[in-house]
């Protein structure tokens, strides 16, 4: 955002404009506004421009223009496009009247609260004026009266109707309080009003003022408390404090159309009309009868409609067609002493000041200003009574006893006096004569000489002589080399009474008596660092340089030279004139500013558009320190005079957060402490309200936990943009540049981007109990895995154990029994029955052979364990049977049933094995004559029977140290099946075992034994 910046110029009266306004600037559409048909304007308590339009709200910030309008979607947009009236509130509060209501806009917020005309009770018309109050706002419509709007905007009262003191036609358009709580109002068709109001009542005394017209347009109320009207077509007049009675100004003569009335803070009140502006009273002007002074400024005449005055004395014009007017004030220290338009717009060369009397040369001729004369005119045409000169461009001016030296470009230096001009001849080659036509800077030395830097070195006039004496510069790289020119730009003394001299080729210090000399910033292999602008000394004897690149200060006796660049404060590296003041401050000029270096702090302080210094305002050679101390600099811009001791730097204005957007969306910034975790994308948009030059803003910022280091960013680019931040706390610290140097203090907005709930500390505290609780548990599954396994391992022993005592009891142990049975009776009847010993020794060898099979087979089943064929199996176990039985007397009968199911060996082995035990008890316990024994296929798998008519036997009794029933019922569990054991005291018992079918191996469940009725137990 760049207006166009123009100066004041010959149109302002010197009288009250100068005094007034220093430059001016045009907003248009080009400059971002929506439409340059402007109706109202007013600044907030932050700086910010509102400008209330014809096609919509327009905010300046001095970064860019941001546009509100009428959104027919979104209820919380303004009502409507076209603005005529704003007002701030004490508060902060934007109030905004458009043609269809009213809307508010909260400091921060970024919605506005629209006032509704069928809920808030206010009407459906165009808003004429607005005044603010501590608990609310004063509210005047066109065709509607007068209504009471509370800061919230609840309980909105209606205080005055048309029809009654008002006319019914009548828009209310002013609205004013003066100190003893009047309320005046002005309208077309009813005159000035004053009332009596409370809010919140409807009744109120009213009467109607008299004056020259019924159409009051405008209202002010000025800071020593009188009233100020404007009319339709009529004059300005005003109401002291305490009366009612209004007096009009003689002034205009002809009748206006006031449309707003502004007080400015250094004196006077502005009128803005519909031909353009009025400056009634003046700067320090107490009159009963007051100055009624047109102003004339950029895009005037045009009709003002509205006016606001910053504190500052900034002023902003609503000019109905043609934009945005900005009007600065001039700076309290410096001022325009000469305009462009006073030189008929020609560049100032040179200044020269004397009691009575200012002298400027410039490229159209010698200029002369002094008292109450008209200025004049030296060249070679003259005006008011100046003198004839040869040429227009005046390059130097400066008086000694001769007189005025006045340096013509290409005719040499004349003596101007009493409205002749005086030449002095010019002679390169002879002794005493003046050595060059070109004189670029005159000054006196404090002998008493005078001294002149021209084209060709140095010249030097006695006093009370007409006799030059010339010196080169010193400076050249081959004073031998005439291709060499000796150009001398400008010239200072050092204390000592030593010639410096300014040239592009560096700097030289001269000794007079000697003639020698001194060269210091020559560099062979710089185009531009050699070019030497300005020269000055302060009191230390320190050389100070203004040059293409910067400034420099020299130490003569050491050869010290420190250089000032843009990093360390200045405005350009282009620097045209220098003067020390005599607090041994430098003073320097640049293309569009004045500097100043405090040798005491090291700080460089920058006058530009703020001070009143419009852009492009210097240029080389025009500098001047007058002997009462004032300074001078020169060039396009006319001629700028300031005395040191007034001059104040101006106010460091702080930068402001003008929007926040996260993830692209505008937020508010309250809204920036409670972020979600995948909100994390943030900008920020910043900017200094300053108006003046805001091409000279600078900003730096920093995101703590983001950014190392402070981050800059220059005029255009006010945007600060974060992605894929972490959640976390963040301050976002923003600061501008002083115009003194430095940064302003930091302003800070907190962010805050919530964690997701899995890294929260919450979270993180049942995260570390969950692992605890895992790692014990996982230590607490291992402890159980390895003792299920040492449990496993004992079982499986334990099993194996009970294994081999089965397999031991059922077949090694009544195999070795019988063994050592048959032995025994061999042993009895070896001498008395031979023959039958060895039948006894046969059986023992054959009942050996059959225990070692068993065993073998036993470990080949382990190791292979196929399906068997049972009968087979039962054919071969119980071979030998029957015999056994018969030598005990016993009959054996047994039957093996056809279509027997195939199992799998070991289960064959089992089965044998407890069909083995069941015989071996009812053969050796049982005492029966029978047992009948049968092997059967049943629905299921297998069932085996063992039956003899013996004695009997109570079982529960019989378990307890028989390890032969022990033996079936675990035999009987391993492979699954049932085992039951049917007996009664003598009654003999009978054995059941059924197996099942079951494919994969053993059976892993066990069974209990369950009495029955008759002593029955099941399995």
């Amino acid at each position: 955002m760049a207006a166009l910046l123009l100066s004041v110029g010959s149109a302002l009266s010197p009288a009250a404009g100068e005094s007034t306004f220093a430059n001016f600037a045009l907003y248009t559409e080009q400059d971002g506004l929506s439409t340059r048909r402007i109706r109202s304007v007013v600044t907030d308590h932050e700086g910010f421009v509102w400008v209330g339009t014809m096609a919509g709200l327009n905010r300046l910030d001095g970064e860019r223009v941001e546009m509100l309008r009428h959104d027919p979607t979104d209820p919380n947009s303004l009502p409507a496009d076209y603005i005529n009236a704003l007002a701030v509130g004490e508060d902060g509060t934007l109030w905004v009247g458009t043609a269809a209501g009213l809307a508010l806009l909260r400091p921060g917020a970024l919605e506005f609260e629209v006032l509704k005309p069928i809920t808030s009770g206010l009407p459906d018309a165009v808003v004429g004026a607005i005044l603010p109050t501590e608990r609310g706002a004063w509210v005047g419509f066109w065709h509607a009266g007068l209504f009471f709007v509370p800061s919230d905007g609840s309980a909105v009262t209606r205080i005055v109707s048309p029809g009654t003191i008002l006319s019914d036609q009548s828009d209310l358009t002013a609205i004013a309080e003066t100190d003893d709580g009047y309320l005046w109002l002005g309208g077309n068709e009813s005159g000035l009003i004053r009332a009596k109001i409370t809010p919140g009542s409807d009744v109120f005394e009213a009467e109607l003022i008299g004056g020259p017209s019924e159409d009051v347009i405008s209202l002010l109320v000025d800071s020593e408390g009188t009233l100020w009207v404007g009319h339709w077509l009529g004059p300005i007049c005003r109401i002291p404090p305490g009366t009612k009675e209004p007096s009009c100004l003689d002034k205009p003569s002809k009748p206006i159309t006031v449309r707003r009335f502004g007080e400015l803070q250094r004196g006077g009140v502005l009128a803005a009309h519909d031909d353009g502006l009025y400056l009634i009273g003046g700067v320090g002007e107490a009159s009963e009868t007051p100055s009624v002074v047109p102003l004339a400024a950029p895009g005037l005449p045009d009709g003002v409609w509205d006016i606001g005055v910053e504190s500052s004395g900034r002023t902003w014009m609503a000019l109905s067609t043609k934009g945005l007017l900005r009007a600065e004030p001039p700076h309290p220290g410096i001022r325009r002493r000469v305009a462009p338009s006073d030189l008929e717009d020609r560049t100032v060369y040179g200044v020269f000041s004397e009691p009575g009397a200012l002298w400027v040369s410039t490229e159209g001729g010698l200029w002369e200003f002094g008292g109450e004369r008209p200025p004049r005119k030296h060249s070679p045409k003259p005006i008011g009574g100046g003198a004839a000169l040869p040429g227009e461009v005046i390059s130097s001016v400066m008086r000694d006893s001769a007189g005025l030296w006045v340096g013509v470009f290409e005719h040499g230096p004349h003596v101007v006096g009493d409205g002749a001009a005086q030449a002095v001849p010019v002679a390169p080659g002879e002794e005493g004569a003046f050595p060059d036509r070109t004189v670029f800077e005159t000054k006196k030395a404090q002998d008493g000489s005078t001294w002149f830097a021209t084209g060709k070195g140095l010249a030097r006039r006695r006093a009370g002589q007409m006799v030059f004496d010339r010196f080169a510069s010193g400076t050249r790289p081959s004073a031998a080399d005439e291709r060499w020119e000796d150009v001398v730009f400008g010239l200072a003394f050092t204390p000592e009474g030593q010639v410096i001299t300014a040239t592009e080729y560096g700097v030289s210090v001269l000794d007079p008596d000697t003639g020698e000399s001194r060269r210091f910033l020559y560099d062979p292999g710089s185009a531009t660092g050699n070019y030497v602008t300005s020269v000055a000394s302060d009191s230390r004897g320190a050389i100070w340089a203004t040059s293409w690149q910067g400034l420099y200060r020299i130490e003569p006796e050491t050869g010290g030279v420190r250089h000032y660049g843009r990093e360390e404060g200045l405005p350009s590296a282009t620097l045209f004139g220098v003067l020390v003041d005599r607090e041994d401050r430098i003073w320097f000029s640049s293309t569009d500013a004045v500097s100043v270096l405090d040798q005491a702090t090291g700080s460089i302080t920058t006058f530009a558009a703020e001070a009143g210094i419009p852009p492009g305002s210097f240029d080389m050679y025009a500098h001047h320190l007058s002997e009462s101390g004032e300074v001078f600099f020169g060039g396009p811009g006319g001629v700028f005079e300031f005395d040191p001791q007034e001059v104040r730097p101006p106010v460091a204005i702080p930068a402001l957060l003008t929007g926040v957007r996260v993830m692209d969306t505008p937020v508010e910034v309250s809204e920036l402490t409670s972020l979600r975790h995948d909100e994390n994308f943030v900008s920020f948009d910043f900017a200094r309200p300053s108006f003046q030059d805001p091409r000279r803003n600078r900003y730096r910022y920093r995101l703590s936990g983001v950014d190392p280091d402070w981050r800059e960013a220059p005029y255009g680019r006010a945007t600060a943009s974060y992605s894929d931040l972490r959640p976390g706390r963040y301050i976002f610290r923003l600061s501008t540049n002083r115009p003194e140097g430095g940064w302003t203090e930091p302003r800070s907005i907190s962010l805050y981007i919530i964690p997701p709930w899995y890294r929260t500390p919450a979270a993180y505290l049942f995260g570390i109990a969950a692992l605890v609780t895992g790692l014990v548990g996982l230590l607490w599954l291992r402890y159980r895995v390895l003792l299920d396994r040492q449990r496993a391992a004992s079982e499986a022993r334990f099993s194996e154990r009970l294994s081999l005592a089965r397999d031991m009891h059922d077949t090694l142990l009544q195999d070795f029994a019988a063994n050592i049975f048959h032995t025994e009776a061999a042993l009895k009847t070896l001498r008395s029955a031979p023959a039958k010993a060895g039948e006894l020794l046969e059986t023992t060898i054959v009942q050996s052979q059959r225990a070692l099979a068993d065993a073998r087979r036993t470990i080949l089943m382990q190791r292979e364990p196929e399906e068997a064929w049972l009968p087979s199996r039962w054919q071969e176990a119980f071979a030998g049977a029957a015999a056994e039985f018969d030598a005990r007397d016993i009959h054996f009968c047994q039957r093996v049933g056809k279509d027997l199911h195939c199992f799998p060996a070991p289960v064959c082995e089992e089965i044998v094995r407890i069909g083995t035990e069941a015989l071996r008890n009812a053969r050796a316990h049982s005492g029966a004559s029978i047992v009948v024994v049968s092997l059967e296929r049943s629905r299921g798998g297998l069932l085996l029977s063992v039956k003899d008519n013996g004695r009997g036997f109570e079982v529960g009794k019989t378990y307890k140290g028989r390890l032969g029933l022990v033996g079936m019922r675990e035999r009987t569990t391993l492979i699954g099946g049932q085992l039951s054991i049917l007996t009664q005291s003598g009654k003999g018992t009978k054995i059941l075992l059924d197996v099942p079918r079951r494919r994969g191996g053993f059976a892993s469940h066990l069974s209990r034994t369950q009495p029955a009725s008759q002593s029955r137990s099941n399995r």
